[in-house]
């Protein structure tokens, strides 16, 4: 939440002039803005999405705003996801695009209801004040952000945002939960993967992080790294209301005037004890809940594999079979190393470094494909931006640059024309296109430069873990719906025309409702695929027959597999889940497999607090919503129309050997794309520092001190870029009150600099900063 603004920030500059005007709709609550006319054809819907929720939360946690809330609708990268912050003032950022559904991490339904369920719950849980926090915001003149000039901002910034300073688990873990039951169940609050990872480490007998463990070793030692704040809050306060009530639950997230100020002591005050004692209680009960799971599994054969490697991978891609070597080729992400591809010997298990990987994701790494008649391995890099689209040569060892920001990935190889067909998400839309290996048209031009539309799907629809089979003709993949339907589809590959979508011919092989059809894979000869699904709770390996689509599931397993491929008619090479990441496993194939469901804790809850259900809110339309009631006004937003006032506060300072005291204001558009900041103080003669060895009086005119700095982003066109304007007189610091080193510095100084991002490639980056300045 601190770092919003600055990746906004970052993110706006790469807008080139075509988006230089951001249009805004204004209601009685929101401030809507959007980054372009593209996103035209779903505002109206997000505006809904954020009323609902905000009526919703204004319910629940009793919250009444002070100010409306800004909300930024953005395309900045491939997938979608969203981010607020309460400081200075009310502000989310939404991504539209599809979200990565690798491994059922994220769950499928439609993303703008979620993302603003979501986000709004964490405007309503740091922005909610009681009497006290209204008073502070009354004499700061807004809700203060500490600054790194004048750390007793700190300060300030709690009087006037308590709740702000919760630790992210919380945050996030009443955020997935109550956006789980807004959506009827569907959401992490009730996921697969919630549910295996817990169960696992229980199996395992892995370390559960404390609350305090969780935000050290847990987001930067585990390979979860910070997705662990989502699972380990989620799951946390999902036992506070299966254990206490979800309306108990609420009461520790609002903020009303019989409240206590800070997180921790307003949880003791109302559940009776400390956060670490019923920390520890939850761990104590989930082992129990998570082994009657896995005594639950038990009760059917449990089925058998081997670990080809004694190290886990952490995050791993799509995996292909090279059968020439008996190599499995596979992107990997653990922490402590560089994201790469990595060629797994299968008969000695040792681990090769291939390619390093620029900007993973953090479970399914990279797209990955495999051309095994010409050694090449296609990848994708800046996976979590605007993806590009990569060659590796397996005999040299060479690679090389495709296609820049295409924005494609889940790819796949056809093996009989050696195209590349893939997704590319763009403007919040999924469409599939076809990479041809060269364009007869432009017969000199490198090979795999071009892409041509196939299909595009309507929104809410995407498309994910594609496949096409040996002979070219039929292309199966992941389908979801704006209802959270995920549907394994066999498509006819030469039906695909994108004048023409009636005339597209598939199968729908089965509909796996919530849950996620993962990697399905054709075997070598065409006649099945291989892939997985948590059908039952847990995730086995699923065969389908491409004849009959028949559906068969072949494994049984305490954790869950994942990315099946075929070795043999006795043994499937698979990825197995561990606390520590996916392992590497040989499957042993056993005739008539018995499976188990499990229980899930959010069905537990809802069985024992049914009230939950009447929690669930419609998506809203044109049928159950009413848009004249909102009062909509469009406009353009221009940041210095926008510049207000965000707060203000008295300032402690050093100049030379005296003490000062003074007063700073803020003025800032809620992008922060213009800012002015101004500080006025004085130091007189009579207030002596100790601390520092200067003697001797200072002069009258040296007395009072004087800052302004004016900021102003420009976003495109000619000279684009960061400028600061600023003057000093008798330049003070905070910092000098203690020494050793004297920034205090007489007189006037004033300049301006101008900061310019050449090349924003992360992690390869080049700014240019120029500046002049006199004294």
């Amino acid at each position: 939440m601190n770092q919003l603004k600055l990746v906004l920030l970052l993110s706006l500059f790469t807008l080139n002039q075509t988006f230089a005007q951001f249009s805004k709709i204004e209601t009685d609550d929101f401030n809507i803005v959007s980054t372009g006319p593209q996103f035209d054809y779903v505002l109206k819907h997000a505006i809904r999405c954020s009323h609902n929720a905000l009526s919703f939360h204004k319910k629940l946690f009793e919250y009444e705003p002070q100010e409306k809330i800004f909300v930024l609708f953005q395309d900045f990268g491939d997938y979608g996801n969203g981010g607020a912050t309460s400081l200075p003032r009310n502000l989310i950022s939404t991504c539209i695009s599809p979200l990565n559904y690798a491994f059922e991490s994220s769950v499928a339904g439609e993303r703008v209801f979620s993302i603003m369920n979501h986000e709004l719950v964490h405007i309503a849980a740091l922005d909610n004040a009681s009497k006290s926090d209204l008073f502070y915001r009354k004499l700061f003149f807004g809700k203060v952000k500490s600054s790194n000039d004048h750390p007793i901002s700190m300060f300030y910034s709690y009087l006037t945002n308590p709740r702000y300073y919760s630790p992210r688990w919380l945050h996030e873990g009443i955020a997935v939960f109550v956006e789980t039951w807004m959506d009827g169940g569907q959401g992490n609050a009730l996921g697969n993967y919630d549910e295996m990872f817990f169960r696992t480490r229980v199996l395992e007998n892995s370390r559960i992080y404390s609350a305090q463990g969780l935000a050290s070793a847990g987001t930067s030692a585990d390979f979860m790294s910070k997705a662990n704040y989502y699972y380990y809050g989620t799951r946390f306060v999902s036992y506070l209301a299966h254990e206490y009530g979800p309306d108990k639950l609420i009461e520790w997230i609002k903020r009303k005037d019989d409240s206590k100020r800070g997180f921790a002591a307003s949880f003791k005050h109302i559940f009776g004890m400390s956060i670490s004692a019923s920390w520890d209680n939850w761990i104590a009960f989930e082992k129990n809940f998570q082994t009657e799971n896995i005594n639950r599994l038990k009760q059917t054969k449990i089925s058998e594999d081997q670990l080809i490697t004694d190290g886990v991978l952490g995050g791993v891609s799509l995996a292909y079979h090279d059968k020439k070597r008996d190599y499995i080729y596979v992107a990997v992400n653990y922490p402590g190393k560089i994201p790469h591809i990595a060629q797994l010997d299968l008969k000695t298990g040792n681990i090769k470094r291939l390619k390093d990987i620029k900007g993973p994701t953090l479970f399914n790494v990279t797209s990955l494909t495999y051309d095994a008649k010409n050694d090449l391995l296609f990848y994708t890099t800046d996976n979590d931006d605007k993806r590009d689209l990569n060659l590796y040569e397996l005999k040299s060892g060479q690679s090389r640059l495709l296609q820049k920001d295409c924005s494609i990935g889940d790819l796949a190889f056809n093996k009989s024309d050696e195209s590349i067909w893939g997704v590319k998400h763009l403007n919040g839309i999924s469409t599939l296109v076809k990479i041809p290996k060269t364009d007869p048209d432009k017969p000199n031009q490198d090979i795999y430069a071009t892409w041509e539309q196939k299909y595009t799907l309507p929104y809410g629809s995407d498309m994910f873990d594609m496949d096409i089979s040996p002979d070219g003709n039929n292309l199966s993949a992941a389908v979801t719906d704006l209802n959270g339907n995920q549907f394994l589809n066999i498509y006819d590959i030469n039906s695909f025309d994108s004048s023409d979508k009636t005339a597209i011919t598939h199968e729908e092989v089965f509909n796996f409702k919530l849950t996620s059809p993962q990697s399905f894979k054709y075997t070598e000869d065409g006649s099945y695929l291989l892939g997985s699904s948590y059908y039952t709770g847990v995730s086995n390996i699923n065969k389908v027959d491409a004849n009959t689509l028949d559906i068969e599931i072949l494994t049984n397993t305490l954790t869950g597999y994942f990315r099946p491929i075929p070795i043999n008619n006795d043994q499937i090479f698979a990825f197995k889940y561990t606390s520590d990441g996916f392992a590497p496993v040989m499957v042993n194939l056993e005739d008539e497999i018995e499976v188990t469901d499990i229980e899930f804790l959010g069905n537990s809850t809802v069985e024992k607090y049914p009230e939950l259900v009447n929690w669930t809110t419609e998506v809203p339309n044109l049928q159950n919503f009413d848009d004249e009631s909102l009062n909509a006004k469009e406009a353009t937003y221009t940041p210095k129309k926008e510049v207000a006032l965000n707060y203000a506060y008295p300032t402690l300072i050093g100049y030379k050997n005296k003490i000062g005291i003074g007063y700073t204001f803020k003025f800032q558009d809620p992008l922060g794309l213009k800012s002015i900041d101004f500080s006025l103080a004085f130091t007189p003669n009579a207030w002596e520092n100790d601390l520092i060895n200067l003697n001797g009086d200072i002069d009258n005119s040296e007395q009072w001190h004087a800052s302004f700095n004016y900021t102003s982003a420009k976003l495109s066109g000619f000279l684009s870029g960061k400028y600061d304007l600023y003057a000093t007189y008798n330049q003070a610091n905070f910092y000098d009150l203690f020494g050793p080193t004297i920034r205090s510095r007489k007189g006037i100084n004033a300049g301006i600099n101008y900061q310019r991002s050449l090349i924003f490639d992360n992690p390869r980056n080049l700014d240019l900063n120029v500046g002049t300045s006199f004294f």
